[in-house]
């Protein structure tokens, strides 16, 4: 039986879907991990203030479908043919390209590669004021109850680079040779000291999906070492973790969490008793 294990891969910034077509068809599907990122102080800091974030991890996102049986030349789960599967799983795991540093761009401040699940420490120059570049209010993005809603906010972004892989776990109805005769005394094979029977043979295969198969957004390809061919595709989601002042996210009182996609907020207020833009 041919088969190509992904032959329609879908690409979004919600999630992979990795279909199976030939004469039996599966398709899985596994939605985008998102980046933990873990701040403090937020959702407001202060300029030039020493202000904290960790890209606490790069975690996976597994997807999968199956099916019980496909016949080759017409067997039956009760009376199997040579050739038939059974068993069928269809497996997508998207996880992070290994040796690719996640990337955090801070508005006015630039792009970043913090080592994951190290503490960076950063001082932004301007408060997020208009007239520095701040954007949005807090009112008009939401999840920022905390402020005032008519406080600007610095737009950032934050992506890693991630691979797709697809693999199919299934078991083949084979033609072994075990050994001894067969019920009719015969043998015919290893040497004449075994014979033939059919068995359920466990099998496995998988590949990893090259970006240039799949039919992805030209936004989300990633061309992690620069030779102007995208390897990897750019993870699209980001969540923000609140910090505090013992770098933990599980404090109850003060922990929350906060998602925009593959976008996240901050204020910064001018600090007091120094003189700053604008």
């Amino acid at each position: 039986m041919t088969f190509y294990i992904c032959d329609n891969i879908i690409v979004t910034s919600a999630d992979v879907t990795c279909g199976h077509s030939t004469s039996w068809s599966l398709k899985a599907v596994a939605t985008w991990p998102g980046i933990p990122i873990d701040v403090r102080p937020y959702p407001a800091t202060l300029n030039r203030w020493p202000t904290v974030l960790r890209v606490d991890s790069l975690p996976t996102s597994t997807g999968s479908a199956f099916l019980a049986y496909v016949s080759a030349v017409g067997g039956s789960s009760a009376n199997p043919a040579i050739g038939d599967w059974r068993n069928i799983t269809l497996t997508e795991t998207i996880y992070p390209d290994p040796g690719v540093l996640p990337q955090v761009e801070l508005q006015n401040i630039g792009w970043i590669t913090p080592p994951i699940g190290q503490l960076y420490t950063f001082q932004w120059p301007l408060p997020s004021h208009p007239a520095a570049g701040g954007g949005p209010t807090a009112g008009a993005v939401g999840q920022l109850q905390e402020l005032p809603q008519d406080m600007p906010l610095y737009t950032n972004q934050a992506r890693a680079a991630y691979l797709v892989k697809c693999e199919l776990d299934y078991q083949q109805y084979m033609k072994v040779c075990v050994k001894g005769p067969g019920p009719d005394g015969q043998t015919g094979c290893d040497n004449n000291t075994g014979h033939m029977v059919g068995e359920w043979v466990n099998q496995s295969q998988s590949e990893d999906d090259p970006v240039s198969k799949a039919q992805v957004p030209d936004s989300m390809k990633a061309d992690t070492n620069g030779d102007g061919i995208p390897d990897a595709y750019w993870d699209p989601g980001v969540e923000i973790n609140r910090m505090n002042d013992a770098n933990s996210v599980s404090d109850p009182v003060y922990g929350h969490a906060y998602s925009w996609g593959d976008i996240f907020y901050w204020a910064v207020r001018e600090s007091q008793g120094q003189i700053t833009f604008p």
